[in-house]
């Protein structure tokens, strides 16, 4: 489909991708290799527990095949997440491993460990609770102390403290990482998780004392089994609390070896995959939607010849941002990583002072990030016409699985209200001359005379990335100032608590996209230093400006609210828009291909290299749909035909 300008290996330096990309490759294609055409595209039309009975036969194959591969731990979650539906067994190793690796004493470790990485043994994260969700200080369940067996007795004194949506634990896991309020003495000393096993190692029976089960049919997610529990006074070791920064010690007292922030810090990686996840299934649903748009013709110019849809405008006015925005999230997710990995290691030597800021960059990401993805796949399906809403095209699917993250690691709206009170608070320390306590996402504050005396009345001749960014950070920073005034203002008749969540929350939700917005496209403007190769940096410059000239036109209402734009640059960013789609367009299909290390990852009739999505569809309806290996003229016989005759006897055929 043409020659690239683009430099796959100028892209992959910036991304930090080289090694894992090459492994990813190579991981897919042996994936390929031992799962069959009818488990590949046959999934969507199993029954509930057939799906389920799926997933269990390929995680069986996944163990073997990491085997084979000798998979180092670290790269597991590079397999598991490779089919095109939910493999089971993902939990355990994304965020049951972590959080024993991070918490967990040596010995813990030394067992454990093991046994999660070979399959014997699959965890659940047993956090969610039935009437509080994610909410970790409301959680009910009870684990007191029994001095005299050395044991927690754990229970779920209501309903709304039975743990409800933990994955794998239906029918699956084994053990579990309970998060419980811990009683010593009478005395509730927090929460703390604890190792739990639920099943017999050898007949996987439930043990006594702990009911389980699923929670039923939910929008996705068929193959996964999320559950709920409830305690009625199970016992365990007072040695299964993980316990390298706490413990119950010898002489029944609790003992703190650490800073209790260390659990949060180890609680991180979910929400880091999260980004990574978005990127990657928002680039498989835009590669999808580009490259069959480059092979759909639909209705025919002067010359009597069907034209490709990509050629229209709108096409490209619904694609090319989504493609903007997934290397937005990778490069997000790059800087963000590398953060988080600095972080693990600071708070292994009581070290905290990154641990609100990558606490905020997750919270921000995490909710921004899952939002575009989301939102991004709808518009992917539309754009290839009814043909996405076909499970052949792979897009149905990545809509299903991946919906239910704007909900799961803390609600997205939420998440940006905590993001909103960060920077209130920053520019609490920038009002005090305090700016020493200002660094990170935040450290243009530092600078405010300087952006407050910028403006923004039309584009300069030569417009790139730093222009938008600087408008972001004065809409920031000025949207922050108005805030903290309006909701501290000590003629406020108003309690702050009602100020922030009944009376500003609207603006503070505004303020904070805006912040996540300047950071997301300051990450992108770091990682373009990097590049090496003057036109795939050039290419880049031009899709980062026009991830902010869309950013910039979403959020007008608000930044026209403080005074940082004019109508007249709204109108001239437009046209600049327009503009951008044009130098775009010749090489979105090769930036969009950049993204995905082998089409084997797609499972998408419409988007395979064979370029022949209506043979594709055609032979995967007639070699795999269910429904063709059916004769259901008897049922029709024997239903609507028998019912037609007795109601109207006439006419006969």
């Amino acid at each position: 489909m043409g020659q690239s300008k683009v430099s796959t290996e100028d892209l992959l330096r910036m991304e930090s991708l080289d090694d894992r990309r090459k492994k990813i490759r190579e991981m897919s294609e042996h994936l390929r290799s031992i799962l069959s055409p009818q488990e590949l595209y046959g999934n969507p039309e199993l029954s509930r527990i057939d799906q389920v009975k799926l997933g269990y036969r390929t995680a069986a194959k996944i163990i073997a095949l990491k085997k084979r591969l000798n998979a180092d731990p670290n790269e597991l979650p590079v397999i598991d997440f490779m089919p095109n539906f939910e493999v089971p067994g993902t939990v355990s190793i994304l965020m049951v491993r972590p959080i024993l690796d991070v918490l967990g004493s040596d010995e813990q470790k030394k067992h454990w460990l093991p046994l999660i990485d070979t399959g014997r043994v699959i965890g659940a994260y047993a956090q969610t609770e039935l009437g509080h969700g994610s909410d970790v200080q409301g959680i009910e369940t009870e684990a007191v102390y029994d001095p005299n067996t050395k044991e927690f007795v754990i229970n779920s004194p209501s309903v709304s403290s039975y743990k409800w949506w933990p994955g794998e634990l239906g029918h699956l896991s084994n053990m579990v990482i309970l998060f419980a309020k811990v009683i010593l003495n009478g005395k509730r000393i927090g929460i703390f998780p604890i190792i739990v096993q639920t099943r017999d190692m050898t007949t996987h029976k439930l043990l006594p004392n702990v009911e389980v089960g699923d929670i039923g049919p939910k929008y996705g997610y068929a193959a996964k089994e999320n559950g709920f529990m409830k305690f009625t006074g199970m016992r365990v070791p007072k040695d299964n609390m993980l316990s390298r920064f706490f413990e119950i010690n010898g002489e029944g007292e609790f003992q703190l070896n650490g800073d209790p922030k260390i659990i949060y810090s180890a609680m991180m990686n979910v929400r880091t995959f999260l980004l990574i996840s978005s990127a990657m299934i928002l680039a498989k649903g835009s590669l999808i939607a580009i490259r069959y748009s480059h092979l759909r013709t639909q209705f025919k110019d002067e010359m009597k010849v069907e034209i490709p849809v990509i050629q229209y405008q709108l096409q490209q006015f619904k694609l090319y941002p989504l493609l903007a925005k997934v290397y937005v999230m990778k490069f997000g997710f790059v800087e963000i990583e590398s953060r988080i990995k600095a972080l693990t290691e600071e708070v292994k030597n009581d070290d905290f002072r990154n641990l609100q800021e990558c606490h905020i960059l997750l919270c921000g990401a995490k909710a921004m990030y899952t939002w575009w993805a989301n939102s991004g796949l709808y518009t992917c399906m539309q754009c290839c016409g009814g043909h996405g809403y076909s499970q052949y095209s792979g897009i149905p699917s990545m809509i299903q699985s991946f919906t239910p993250t704007s909900i799961l690691e803390g609600e997205n709206s939420m998440l940006c209200m905590q993001v909103a009170q960060h920077v209130l608070k920053c520019y609490k320390h920038l009002s005090e001359s305090k700016t020493e306590k200002l660094s990170g996402s935040l450290d243009y504050f530092k600078g405010k005379e300087r952006l407050l005396a910028m403006e923004f009345k039309q584009l300069p001749t030569k417009v790139g990335p730093e222009f938008f960014m600087a408008i972001f950070q004065k809409g920031v920073l000025i949207l922050a100032e108005k805030l903290r005034s309006t909701i501290y203002n000590s003629g406020n008749s108003h309690s702050v608590y009602t100020m922030i969540n009944q009376k500003e929350s609207i603006r503070l939700f505004e303020l904070a996209k805006l912040h996540i917005t300047a950071f997301s496209l300051q990450f992108f403007i770091d990682r373009l230093k990097l590049s090496q190769h003057l036109e795939t940096k050039t290419v880049l410059e031009n899709l980062s400006c026009l991830f902010a000239i869309e950013s910039l036109l979403e959020h007008s209402s608000a930044l026209l609210s403080v005074d940082v734009l004019s109508s007249e640059l709204i109108a001239t960013c437009k046209a600049h828009f327009e503009a951008l789609l044009e130098r775009i367009h010749p090489e979105a299909l090769s930036l969009a291909e950049a993204n995905i290390p082998s089409d084997l990852m797609l499972f998408s009739a419409l988007a395979d290299r064979n370029e022949q999505p209506y043979h594709n569809l055609y032979n995967l309806a007639k070699e795999y749909s269910m429904m063709n290996k059916v004769d259901l003229s008897g049922f029709y016989l024997e239903t609507i035909r028998k019912a037609s005759l007795e109601a109207y006897p006439q006419p006969k055929l």
